[in-house]
């Protein structure tokens, strides 16, 4: 049976007595009906797991003991930071999802020229927050016990002026590239990759990025959609020299 688990947003302390945030509380009793002395694991982004035990429910709130607490550490050795173009519909959604599986270390979404997406004010802040829900559900089924950081949106050329002050490993795929990724990798320990909307990025936009040190290449022959290159690309070099093995 899988270990069920659950993320509170503030640090947790081996025995201790506390009550469970209102989201948790929602889940665990109302949906999961746990009973008191049922245990489950807590865990708070400090890359440990806290096993807890129901001491108490009330109508409206439900009181857990921290019984103990581990080292858990589930993170890749690879650092991946995923700039990724904002789409419509629910692709961001799966991007943020899968990628939050695959052990991506951030996500920054980016507005482009092509995007079909227009955000701003309290819808902003609104999906900024339902993003960093979902990495945060995901999380909780995949057993990371560090979250991803998920950067507020901003536009491509800031980001790009970003990380053009790093110095790692860059990429930007565009299947108008002349060199296939497996032409051009070199073995690392962080990289950061851009990936466009579903309409792709503007000739414009690759050449800043080129300038930004971000080296075009693509995945094959065929053309895949955004979220399918978002997780192909994640894949690939999770496999190599990450921890899919």
């Amino acid at each position: 049976m899988r270990q069920l688990r659950f993320y509170v947003p503030f640090q947790l302390v081996d025995g201790e007595c506390f009550t469970l945030p209102e989201d948790v509380f929602k889940h665990a009793i109302k949906v999961l009906r746990l009973s008191v002395d049922a245990e489950f694991v807590l865990f708070c982004g400090d890359n440990r797991e806290y096993r807890v035990r129901l001491a108490s429910i009330q109508k409206k709130s439900a009181e857990v003991k921290v019984l103990g607490s581990q080292k858990v550490n589930r993170e890749s050795s690879l650092k991946i930071h995923l700039i990724q173009g904002v789409s419509k519909g629910d692709r961001m959604d799966f991007v943020c999802q899968k990628a939050t599986e695959l052990g991506v270390h951030s996500i920054t979404p980016v507005f482009t020229d092509r995007a079909n997406v227009s955000l701003s004010g309290d819808r902003l802040e609104k999906k900024l927050s339902h993003w960093k829900g979902i990495t945060t559900s995901s999380c909780e089924q995949c057993g990371r016990n560090s979250l991803p950081f998920v950067n507020p949106p901003e536009q491509l050329p800031s980001a790009l002026k970003r990380f053009s002050e790093l110095e790692i490993a860059k990429f930007v795929l565009s299947p108008t590239a002349s060199c296939k990724l497996l032409e051009t990798w070199k073995p690392c320990r962080e990289l950061a990759v851009l990936i466009g909307p579903e309409g792709g990025l503007s000739e414009k936009e690759l050449q800043a990025a080129a300038v930004a040190g971000f080296q075009s290449t693509l995945l094959g022959p065929r053309i895949l959609r955004t979220e399918t290159a978002a997780i192909t690309f994640i894949s690939l070099f999770q496999g190599l020299w990450g921890d899919l093995t």
